[in-house]
């Protein structure tokens, strides 16, 4: 399949890809969830560098340019806003072809490419306040974005996934709702860290923090990874609790260990 716009060399390990959202999904401590196949979708994009300057007047010299921008960006030809993160990756595209068996879809773009600069110029000019007439356009092509979409259902939701074709990075994964751990869940991976010595110093540090003044520290305190555990119990925990909970972590950690 060939195109007459390019674009930036394509990821197509679909194993890969889905690898890479399972984990992004279970970071969020989801356990039961589908991830469906990757499907290809190319964004129209206009990519270009810019040099946007400004003037003062200098008595006797006039107007002289006392600052310049020069940078590339990209606009999105859908959504009409600009995107400075993508621009190295799509002045770089080179690619004009897929393989004739690829399915994919090509978004529409929202307006006609011969007035794709002139809404370049005033992006611009609202992103950086310079005056239109200051800012210059070079190397303007019109190029395609591919990403991978992914469909997952989630605790029974569905959820779009989009992935970064050119480098494989998840790109919405702040969309993804994080699943609070039950208390089982967080008390059988405090057992599990109470195995090595130092996670006995680091837990009596956190509770303690708890109730005792903050100082400024003498060493730096390095935390576990169940900080979270120990925010919660910040909220709740009182004096005459302290002790209480100590005796019961350790209890609760000799009974795992002796039958472990």
């Amino acid at each position: 399949m060939q195109f007459t716009k390019p674009f930036p060399k394509i990821l197509d390990d679909k194993k890969q890809i889905t690898q890479t959202v399972s984990q992004v999904i279970q970071s969020k401590h989801w356990k039961d969830f589908v991830v469906e196949k990757p499907f290809l979708i190319l964004v129209p994009f206009s990519v270009f560098e810019f040099e946007a300057f400004t003037e003062k007047i200098i008595e006797g010299k006039g107007n002289i340019v006392s600052n310049v921008i020069h940078k590339s960006t990209a606009l999105n030809s859908v959504t009409l806003e600009l995107n400075e993160e993508l621009s190295n990756i799509l002045l770089n595209a080179s690619e004009y072809s897929l393989s004739e068996n690829e399915p994919y879809s090509l978004l529409k773009q929202k307006i006609e490419s011969k007035e794709l600069k002139s809404l370049a110029l005033i992006r611009l000019s609202q992103k950086y306040s310079v005056d239109r007439t200051k800012i210059i356009i070079l190397q303007f092509k019109e190029v395609y974005f591919p990403m991978w979409k992914i469909v997952c259902t989630i605790a029974d939701h569905s959820l779009d996934i989009f992935v970064n074709s050119a480098t494989g990075e998840v790109m919405n994964s702040e969309t993804i709702p994080e699943r609070e751990k039950g208390w089982m869940e967080i008390t059988q991976e405090t057992l599990n860290d109470l195995k090595n010595p130092q996670a006995w110093i680091i837990y009596s540090q956190e509770i303690m923090s708890s109730i005792v003044p903050e100082k400024q520290p003498l060493a730096p305190t390095v935390r576990s990874s169940n900080s979270s555990f120990f925010e919660n119990f910040k909220k709740s925990i009182t004096n005459s609790d302290v002790q209480l909970v100590v005796l019961i972590v350790i209890l609760f950690a000799l009974i795992y260990l002796a039958t472990h």
